[in-house]
Parts: structure tokens; sequence; C-alpha cells
């Protein structure tokens, strides 16, 4: 299955449970395909295929981690 072949409305709903598991997870857990394919009661296959777009945006999207060097 190609990310071209998926309905938009059927994204969208990926898309949008997605979101809202990952901010009920406080920004720091990623959901996994099956929390959310039972959320947006969506087949493995598509789920699967939109959440590994979702996932690329949300690491490109992550700020740099900033390390503290300590003093001599």
């Amino acid at each position: 299955m190609t990310s071209a072949s998926i309905a938009t409305d059927m994204r969208e709903r990926i898309t949008q449970v997605a979101n809202e598991l990952y901010e009920q997870h406080g920004f720091e857990k990623l959901p996994t395909v099956d929390e959310v394919r039972r959320a947006a009661r969506t087949d493995m296959n598509t789920t699967s295929t939109v959440m590994r777009d979702w996932r690329k945006e949300r690491i490109s999207q992550s700020a740099p981690v900033v390390a503290v060097v300590p003093e001599r």
C-alpha cells in the first residue's frame, strides 16, 4: 500500500487520532499503530502506512537536545 492510495478522509482521521493520543501521553511517547488503529477504527495496513509518515513528521519537528557540559 502506498501513501498516495489512501483516501484523504481516512488519512485525516488516523492523523487526528494519533495527535490526540500523543497529547494524552504528554507529548513524551508516540502512540503505537495498534492504539491508533483501534481508536480510529481502521485496518492495520492503512494505519501503519499513515503512522510511518506521521512519525517522520514528529521526529523532524523535534527540538535539538541541549547537553550541559560541566566546567573543569
